[in-house]
């Protein structure tokens, strides 16, 4: 019996979360079951050189005078080659293109994604949500990575419920397991104390709530030495490092760019900090807490599904740098409580939200779709 060949679509394959969760989903994959085909909506990117170390095809589109037209062209050309039993979009665009080619190829098996909760009013556009249900009718589910992103749907915007499932992120405890605080060969030994954040420097991020809490933190804490630590990349650098200056920072904070060990980077942090406006289900938070950080994080999206306020980090409202700070204040002076919290994170991430579990969730739905499609032609 021939494998089940998966077409994924995404928009593009740099280094962000749902591109990671992609890439542990196929490598993953029983490849004697499955047969998996990467298509990004844009070439290049950090993930490509991964994926084709999976010795998996990957196809690039290109862009045309009209691009819209020739996104969906390219993919409908793509499926009626490729013959793809499921189709499985990640993210909006890929969504939108995605399931829509699937639908005109004629695929079997279609399958959306909903990763991140936005802002109310700076989600979804009348259009997007328009067009998303329009092509959930045609779709067998969308799967969210949280179970507010669920109900966000639901409740906000009358999606049918019945389509909507919640697969959560996975964690590759592999990657983390020597890096574990306080932990393995390389973990932390200088006695400064060491605030940081793992994102994009992009707007969603927030960043420069992270330097004013900084700069609150720095101005009220008289223990030992300390710095703030950003990890990542992005068009808003040069305008953070400025804002960085202009409020004093300049010698308590270390911008390091983008990392590939990030491991290890969070292995020198005491206490980490998210500032975004929204998110899904951050993969740095998990990777945070699984190194055994305790986590202050603004209450946007899935964050509250990661965190237990009070149990393995703390909660605070979005905006607000004096709630933030006081938090990260509390965990400077009390070690006590900071390794407790950190503890607690490390096991409620390594127990309920492995990789092998996402992959098992994700593979029963395709079995599930699969065979009920089987079913239907029977008849």
């Amino acid at each position: 019996m021939n494998p089940t060949t998966i077409c994924y679509v995404i928009r593009q394959l740099g280094k962000g979360g749902a591109e990671k969760q992609l890439f542990y989903l196929v490598r993953g994959l029983d490849r004697s079951r499955f047969q998996p085909v990467v298509l990004s909506l844009t070439p290049g990117g950090y993930w490509k050189r991964r994926f084709n170390d999976l010795k998996i095809d990957i196809f690039e589109l290109t862009e045309g005078r009209l691009r819209l037209f020739n996104r969906l062209i390219q993919l409908v050309k793509l499926f009626n080659r490729i013959r793809p039993d499921i189709v499985h979009t990640f993210m909006f665009t890929a969504n939108s293109y995605g399931r829509l080619a699937a639908l005109l190829a004629g695929v079997r098996v279609v399958i959306g994604s909903e990763r991140s909760i936005a802002e109310r009013g700076n989600d979804k556009t009348k259009w997007g949500i328009w067009l998303d249900k329009a092509l959930l009718r045609f779709s067998d589910a969308v799967i969210c990575n949280t179970n507010r992103a669920r109900f966000n749907l639901i409740d906000n915007y009358r999606f049918p419920a019945e389509k909507l499932m919640t697969i959560p992120n996975g964690f590759d405890w592999t990657e983390f397991r020597s890096h574990s605080i306080p932990g393995g060969d390389e973990g932390k030994k200088s006695s400064e104390k060491v605030v940081g954040m793992v994102a994009t420097l992009s707007k969603v991020k927030n960043h420069r709530l992270f330097l004013d809490v900084a700069r609150i933190v720095l101005d009220r804490y008289s223990g030992d030495a300390l710095y703030f630590m950003v990890v990542g990349d992005g068009p808003l650098r040069g305008e953070l490092q400025a804002y960085a200056q202009k409020i004093g920072l300049d010698s308590k904070m270390r911008f390091m760019g983008p990392r590939d060990d990030i491991p290890l980077v969070m292995g020198k942090m005491d206490i980490y900090i998210h500032t975004s406006r929204f998110e899904g289900l951050s993969n740095a938070i998990m990777e945070a807490m699984g190194c055994g950080l305790p986590v202050v994080a603004t209450d946007v999206g899935g964050n509250r599904e990661l965190v237990n306020d009070g149990k393995t980090g703390f909660l605070c409202p979005s905006m607000d740098a004096y709630a933030i700070a006081e938090k990260v204040l509390l965990l400077l002076r009390d070690d006590d409580l900071a390794h407790k919290m950190g503890a607690r994170g490390k096991q409620k991430i390594w127990s309920c939200f492995s990789v092998e579990r996402m992959i098992e969730e994700t593979v029963a739905t395709y079995d599930k779709f699969l065979q009920r499609k089987f079913r239907e032609n029977q008849k």
